[in-house]
């Protein structure tokens, strides 16, 4: 009864969480904005003008989602099968993950794969999202078979990822990961730990703002001690909020129907577009067609037809823009939940869960593109669920 119950309370917890942090988070933004506590002219993309019909439906589409979330949660089975490994077989996934994240270390020096046009066809951009998969999933691992491993399993975890970083959203993830595991500790632990996590804390952040603040192709001298720089503090102040918000503030402006993805009809027509795109990219023939993404279509929509890159959707938008086809996402990442609940056995809190909602981001927030078929994350969130199911073989006494 006690496993029941911890794993029903951390299912709640998690749908809860992914479904409104966006409505939480939207609502910050736009309070902060009425209340002129933001410099708007900071602004990177559309922001849609409020209108409370339109809030309710933002609150509406969270609801739905967080209900279809927690009811397949509900019902998706424990331990539907086990994946059995020797503790061999993982401490080489380790070594892998920490030769990889040293790879990218020294590449993103000059070169950053995930900000590269066509870098997916490099090998610095496969290992790029190869290594931030592998790191999720050894951790889940790690998390799920603590017993059997010990603490240096999770610093070379940390490690990896943090050298792995390319931006701000390294100190997010490095935070993730610390204060998952940080809440699993005795009190004692939590006392010394603290001041140690707390030093490495201010390095990560630094490390990362120099990615975001002062990164230069042309140099490979890595800038530590960025917060010298503080001419950028008014930019990081007026970004942090409203860059946290992006998904938040893209699904709002769905609702409102000012994004070319509100309409379902071009939606559809962007995925088999998306699918063709990366079939003349792999084979090399044809014309690409633009937007060649769900993403790049977003980013067309919110900051212009000139804009680089692409934005993912986040979770609440994916799964309600095009539902019932999203419905089969939903439900591994339920399956996810109910696993991860059931093993760990115990109550999880809700920095636990903001952390490891932020984990897995990077496999929750994209379903459109996935709906291309041919698209790394989609494998990334398969191997995200095979890993909760995953037990390390007992050695032979």
């Amino acid at each position: 009864m006690i496993v029941d119950k911890h794993t029903s309370i951390n299912i709640f917890k998690f749908s809860f969480f992914i479904a409104f942090i966006d409505l939480v988070l939207f609502s910050i933004n736009r309070l902060l904005r009425y209340n002129n506590v933001l410099d708007t002219g900071f602004d990177q993309y559309l922001i849609t003008d409020f209108s409370f019909p339109n809030y309710i439906l933002l609150i509406i589409c969270c609801f739905v989602v967080f209900l279809l979330t927690l009811i397949f949660s509900i019902k998706a089975p424990k331990d539907f099968f086990k994946i059995n490994i020797s503790r061999n077989t993982f401490n080489l996934l380790l070594i892998i993950l920490l030769i990889i994240s040293i790879y990218i270390f020294f590449v993103q020096l000059t070169y950053r794969p995930r900000y590269e046009s066509g870098s997916i066809k490099t090998l610095a951009g496969l290992l790029n999202i190869f290594g931030r998969i592998l790191a999720i999933c050894l951790f889940i691992i790690y998390q799920l078979n603590r017993t059997h491993l010990n603490y240096k399993v999770f610093i070379i975890i940390l490690v990896s990822t943090v050298l792995m970083s390319d931006n701000l959203a390294g100190s997010a993830h490095f935070a993730s990961y610390v204060l998952f595991e940080f809440f699993r500790y005795n009190f004692k632990k939590k006392l010394f730990l603290t001041i140690i996590y707390g030093i490495l804390s201010i390095f990560v952040l630094d490390f990362t703002f120099s990615y975001t603040y002062t990164f230069d192709t042309e140099s490979s001298a890595i800038n530590f001690f960025a917060f010298e720089y503080l001419q950028y503090k008014e930019q990081f102040i007026n970004n942090f909020i409203p860059r946290a918000a992006t998904h938040a503030e893209q699904l709002y402006s769905y609702i409102g129907g000012n994004l070319d993805i509100s309409n379902y009809f071009y939606l559809f027509d962007i995925i088999i577009e998306s699918f063709n795109n990366r079939l003349k990219v792999i084979f090399d023939y044809g014309e690409i067609f633009y937007p060649k993404t769900v993403g790049q279509s977003i980013v067309y929509s919110i900051q212009g037809l000139d804009a680089p890159g692409g934005s993912s959707p986040g979770y609440v938008l994916s799964v309600i823009s095009f539902l019932p086809f999203t419905i089969p996402f939903v439900v591994i990442i339920a399956f996810l939940f109910k696993q991860v609940s059931f093993r760990m056995n115990e109550k999880v809190n809700f920095i636990q869960v903001a952390g490891f909602c932020w984990i897995i981001k990077i496999v929750s927030s994209n379903f459109l593109d996935m709906l291309a078929i041919i698209e790394p994350s989609l494998i990334g969130l398969l191997l995200v669920y095979l890993s909760s199911n995953v037990y390390l073989k007992h050695k032979e006494v």
